[in-house]
């Protein structure tokens, strides 16, 4: 297919290429007309069905509230880390790989009902401090597509979180 390339305006409508345009060199992204006149944008524009959004960073801000609460429920058990080393060995990984890599890099073995503990006081933290992140409402209210939710969370963790932060009914 030919295209032939032409300048645009940042909100992707093309703009007349002037020659102070093209004397000041200014950056423009580009778009592509199709011999028929119709507009290709490219892979990066093609048509969206469905949005897939993480939940802990990118719907509800809960990633510091889980970091805080695994910190403290481990120096109980004598583990002693920080924020940092969460973050690095495991943000964004699931809790059977968080506790293998605690057993493997500790040399400990977690009691049986430290997994239930943990969760419930999670959850009493996350209904004390979670928030919804910023702009994410407007975000879901100006989208034409279908969205759901991604996570390596707990179902009861997602579906509590969504609740308190009012996204239950969006994701239900």
């Amino acid at each position: 297919m030919a295209a032939w390339g032409v300048t645009a305006k940042s909100d992707g409508f093309p703009a007349c290429l002037n020659s102070s345009a093209v004397k000041h060199r200014q950056p423009r992204p580009k778009i592509w007309w199709t011999r028929a006149k119709r507009p290709f944008y490219g892979p990066a524009m093609m048509q969206t069905d469905l949005v897939i959004f993480d939940c802990d960073g990118v719907l509800i801000d809960s990633e510091v509230i889980s970091a805080s609460m695994l910190i403290s429920e481990l120096a109980l058990y004598g583990v002693q880390i920080d924020l940092e080393f969460v973050s690095r060995q495991f943000l964004g990984r699931s809790y059977p790989v968080v506790m293998k890599e605690v057993r493997d890099t500790f040399g400990i073995t977690l009691p049986d009902h430290f997994e239930a503990d943990y969760r419930a006081r999670l959850l009493a933290a996350f209904e004390r401090d979670m928030k919804i992140m910023p702009g994410i409402v407007a975000t879901l209210s100006r989208l034409a597509v279908r969205a759901c939710v991604a996570t390596s969370s707990s179902p009861e963790r997602v579906a509590k979180s969504l609740q308190l932060v009012g996204l239950a009914a969006t994701f239900g």
